[in-house]
């Protein structure tokens, strides 16, 4: 039975319930203002009782801070990275391990997983998600795999967007700023009878980095993206609801080598990408449900160029080829989860996923047609409360996928409450990183194999992850002061990493490695509400094995931020954020010196006659201008941007 059929015989599933209705996740526990999480199990639960190190970033924070984009918003997360690999390419990841691609971290929108199909890492510029639609994002600060499976190797991010009962009416948003950075974003939503919806188009052009030896600035790395976008939220009875999302990208991004080279010449590709999701969520009780959710995407890039002149043996002069690096990926997805409460103190969550991603390029193997990767899931959670004071927490994650074989993800964990706002939590979990099939049977040549620029030599092994973590939470001052303090000990197994013999690349399982440490967050608000600090510090060391790809130098020792939001009377508001960054590279890449980095934001809100809220920002970054970001080249400089929004 194929995906489609699968998911319309089970629409067709048509139980009779007698149950109130049941609303999305609450951001906040309002018996103790403890922020809510789903991310850590997939059941609905306290950051007082999770079992797992985690951030939210709420939608005040989100709101107030004036990111440029969504991964400037990790900098406040315990231990994350985040950075440009150049104008058109950004990066997130935990601890360290990654290369530019990152590709250790899991990271889902409202559930889906926009991990790369082709070469692994999230194409964050292609998604189509613009920070204005984000409701809160909810980060695991580990591995997570018991929970989604593979990839949640070293943690995950849940991006969850806004309902469309929260975005009625008309909204636009105008920046422009450093780089001939501009973007406009316009969105409409409202209801219809049972049925809510929202509308949103976003047109953006940034001309990248400035190097050395460019023309013009966006030689190598310019961009521009048009998306458009719509949601509609149906509730079709007091017990079922159905969410559907859809979207299309199209853009340029602008690619090639300063000092140009004969295989990687100045050009601009083009890009498509489409995305449906569709959910179809029925409740029972308020812990007792059934979910279902079928996505797909596709994802185009177009790449045609003609190389610098070429050399033949025997024959006189020289040549050049026009070269199609084309290629083409998608992913869809069947997923099913079964929630129930099984008695007052013990609830469980049981799923299944089939997925297929497939790819076709030559640039990425030889493959004629589509090449295939079939993934299986099999999880299973569930929560124990065997006194009022202990909750175990337990989950298991079989795999089976074509590219990797089968693997088993477990996950126990204790968590003691010492009173009603503070706790105690110990767990042990295991996580795989699978290859994606570029890693494992990738082959790039040109002139008939002449020149071999990727052989690989395949059967990789997966990742693995075993990590050990102790943790305290504290909730204080009402809910004003939360504080959280982690120790933890990852052994990694079996890294997968590439290798360059003679110019030709490769991906093996050529290193292990130790890492340990300790990570603290702290969210503060004063009494009067009007000023929110928030802290973070990650110190950690890291050991491995052959220190292949200088491993060990991945992981930075120092990682500290701090962010202060307040608001002034009669509609000011203003952000300051300090981060700090020891000295580091990315594997792949050269050394990084450390860093200081300094941002700084300012707001008016301006309320018309007509009720209108219209919002003026400015932002600066980098004040420092001490900041080489992911490649000792990106000398970012001083950044200013300006923002006009309103609602009406």
């Amino acid at each position: 039975m194929d995906i489609k059929k699968a998911i319309y015989l089970l629409l067709l599933i048509n139980t009779p319930v007698d149950s109130a209705n049941h609303d999305p996740l609450d951001p906040l526990d309002s018996s103790s203002n403890v922020p809510m999480i789903l991310t850590a199990t997939r059941l609905q639960q306290s950051k007082l009782e999770a079992p797992l190190a985690s951030t939210i970033i709420d939608k005040e924070f989100i709101e107030k801070s004036h990111a440029r984009t969504i991964t400037e918003l990790f900098k406040i997360v315990p231990g994350f990275l985040s950075g440009s690999r150049d104008g058109r390419s950004t990066l997130v990841t935990n601890i360290g391990f990654a290369d530019e691609l990152a590709r250790n971290f899991q990271v889902l929108i409202d559930g889906r997983s926009v991990w790369s199909v082709s070469v692994g890492g999230v194409p964050w510029h292609d998604l189509g998600i613009e920070i204005e639609e984000i409701e809160r994002i909810e980060i695991i600060r580990g591995p997570n795999a018991a929970s989604f499976g593979s990839n949640s190797f070293l943690g995950t991010i849940n991006i969850i967007t806004k309902h469309t009962d929260t975005t009625p009416g008309n909204y636009a948003s105008v920046k422009a700023g450093s780089f001939d950075y501009k973007r406009v974003y316009f969105r409409h939503g409202g209801k219809y009878e049972n049925i809510g919806y929202r509308f949103s188009i976003s047109d953006m052009e940034d001309n990248g980095f400035e190097r050395e030896g460019e023309s013009e600035i966006n030689d190598i790395d310019g961009q521009s993206n048009t998306s458009i976008k719509a949601r509609f939220d149906l509730r079709i009875s007091e017990q079922d609801t159905i969410d559907l999302d859809i979207g299309r990208v199209e853009g340029t991004r602008n690619d090639g080598n300063i000092p140009e080279s004969t295989f990687d010449p100045l050009r601009e590709k083009n890009l498509v990408f489409n995305y449906n999701k569709i959910s179809w969520n029925r409740t029972w009780d308020t812990d007792d449900g059934l979910k279902v959710t079928y996505y797909n995407e596709y994802h185009k890039q177009t790449d045609l160029f003609t190389t610098g002149d070429i050399t033949v043996p025997y024959l006189p002069g020289s040549i050049t080829l026009d070269i199609d690096a084309t290629a083409q990926w998608k992913r869809e997805s069947l997923e099913l989860e079964y929630r129930k409460q099984l008695t007052d103190n013990f609830r469980s969550v049981l799923g299944i996923e089939k997925r297929k991603d497939s790819q076709e390029g030559k640039i990425y193997d030889q493959i004629d047609g589509w090449d295939h990767n079939d993934v299986n899931r099999y999880f299973a959670r569930a929560e124990w409360k065997p006194t009022n004071r202990v909750i175990i927490n337990m989950g298991l994650m079989h795999e089976d996928i074509t590219v990797g074989g089968s693997k088993n993800s477990p996950m126990l964990s204790a968590t003691y409450l010492l009173d009603e706002n503070s706790s105690i939590r110990t767990s042990l979990t295991r996580s795989y990183r699978y290859p994606v099939m570029y890693e494992d049977h990738g082959y790039t040549e040109i002139l008939n194999g002449e020149v071999i620029l990727l052989d690989t030599t395949g059967n990789l092994k997966p990742s693995k992850a075993d990590a050990f973590d102790i943790g305290y939470f504290k909730n204080d001052l009402g809910g004003r002061l939360q504080y959280e303090f982690r120790a933890f000990r990852m052994e990694l197994e079996d890294l997968i990493l590439t290798t360059t013999t003679d110019g030709i690349s490769d991906f093996l399982n050529t290193d292990d490695a130790s890492v340990y440490g300790i990570q603290s967050e702290v969210d503060y608000r004063t009494e009067s509400k009007n000023t929110r600090v928030l802290g973070n510090i990650s110190l950690q060391r890291a050991d491995a094995t052959d220190n292949a790809d200088n491993v060990s130098f991945s992981v930075p020792k120092t990682n500290f931020g701090v962010t202060v939001l307040h608001d002034f009377y009669g509609g000011y508001e203003a952000s300051i954020a300090y981060h700090y960054l020891s000295e580091m590279s990315y594997l792949n890449s050269a050394d990084l010196p450390s860093y200081n980095r300094l941002d700084i934001g300012l707001s008016k809100n301006i309320k018309t006659s007509g009720n209108n809220d219209i919002n003026i920002r400015f932002h600066a970054l980098n004040l420092l201008d001490d900041h080489k970001d992911v490649r000792p080249d990106n000398d970012l400089g001083r950044l200013y941007y300006l923002t006009a929004d309103i609602s009406f």
